[in-house]
């Protein structure tokens, strides 16, 4: 009898063990929540690191657009020196 108890007890131990984990659906499942999160943080990522770029870019071109202005008129303002006129 109790040999036949220590198995009841093995078996429904391997039973619940077994029985209690995820399901291959919700592992599945959960990797495929990750994968999108993931895909979802690196469009994140890159659209930031574009927009990161154009404020770059733009800032950039008003620094130019500046410094050219500024050339342009110690340039002018040498010729009229030089020159008088």
């Amino acid at each position: 009898m109790t040999k036949k108890f220590a198995l009841l007890a093995t078996v429904a131990a391997l039973f619940v063990a077994c029985a209690s984990g995820p399901t291959e659906e919700e592992l599945k499942a959960k990797a495929q929540a990750t994968e999108d999160s993931i895909k979802a943080a690196a469009q994140k990522i890159e659209d930031d690191a574009k927009a990161a770029q154009a404020k770059l870019d733009s800032a950039a071109k008003a620094m130019a657009d500046t410094v050219s202005t500024t050339v342009t008129g110690a340039v002018d303002a040498a010729k009229q020196a030089v020159t008088g006129k």
